[in-house]
């Protein structure tokens, strides 16, 4: 009696932590509810899905993220799935698309996904551009967009003078340091289709580059204001105007 009760103890303490590993772990907030992390921004079964990375957690009195109000903007009545990430929460942004995915596989509709970022945030983007590339096939990639992508990286003599440094770790609070990112993937017309890439030269350090491959549009302005912490908010209107064609591509849904 003594050996079945211990057995029966030990299959339900197995039940239960086979129950707790299939709970999401971090599971995405509700549409609207901010968290360091990710604010899911609208979630529905039909229309593109929009990722985009912002370079600073969203409950750290951040600065304005340009690209994530213009996805706002963008998006307007349109149908489609939206949620902002903080650049480091790649795995947690793929489990996102991944669900999205799922829930337009189940339908028969083709998932078009949007991808986009500023600074280190740009950088991300790119990275799960060719992540989602190489792993997902029954994904497109209507539009990469990105903004003075930059990366933490080693300062070296030859990414100073190709990529266009950049900047100290112990300056703005950062522990790395910031090199241009310049190694996006470059679209093949079938898993990504359209790569738009703004950057600007007016800092002498930390800014991005142009990439191969990608629609590069330089940003100036005749009164100096424009720098790398401001360059999301100078190409607002540009910026929206990309991700409204990329959203609108392919008619309603």
């Amino acid at each position: 009696m003594t050996g079945t009760r211990a057995a029966l103890l030990c299959l339900i303490a197995l039940a239960a932590f086979t129950a707790g590993c299939e709970r999401e772990i971090d599971p995405f907030p509700e549409p609207g509810d901010v968290t360091e992390a990710a604010l899911i921004m609208r979630r529905s079964s039909m229309g593109p899905v929009i990722v985009v990375f912002t370079p600073y957690p969203m409950r750290d009195e951040a600065p304005s993220d340009g690209v994530r109000a213009a996805v706002a903007k963008a998006m307007g009545g349109m149908n489609c799935s939206a949620a902002a990430f903080h650049w480091p929460e790649r795995n947690r942004a793929r489990r996102w698309i991944d669900e999205q995915a799922e829930i337009r596989r189940a339908q028969g509709i083709p998932t078009r996904l949007i991808l986009a970022g500023h600074s280190l945030g740009a950088a991300a983007a790119a990275e799960m551009a060719r992540d989602v590339a190489a792993n997902r096939p029954d994904v497109t990639i209507s539009l990469l967009l990105t903004v003075d992508a930059v990366k933490a990286g080693r300062i070296t003599s030859s990414a100073a003078g190709a990529a266009g440094v950049v900047i100290g770790g112990s300056l703005h609070r950062l522990k790395f340091s910031l090199v241009a990112y310049e190694s996006a993937p470059r679209p093949d017309g079938v898993r990504l289709l359209r790569h738009v890439n703004y950057y600007q030269q007016s800092t002498p350090l930390y800014h991005g580059v142009a990439m191969p491959g990608a629609e590069n549009r330089l940003l100036s302005d005749s009164v100096g204001l424009l720098n790398h912490a401001n360059a999301d908010n100078f190409a607002f209107s540009l910026v929206a105007g990309d991700l409204r064609a990329a959203i609108g591509r392919g008619g309603p849904r």
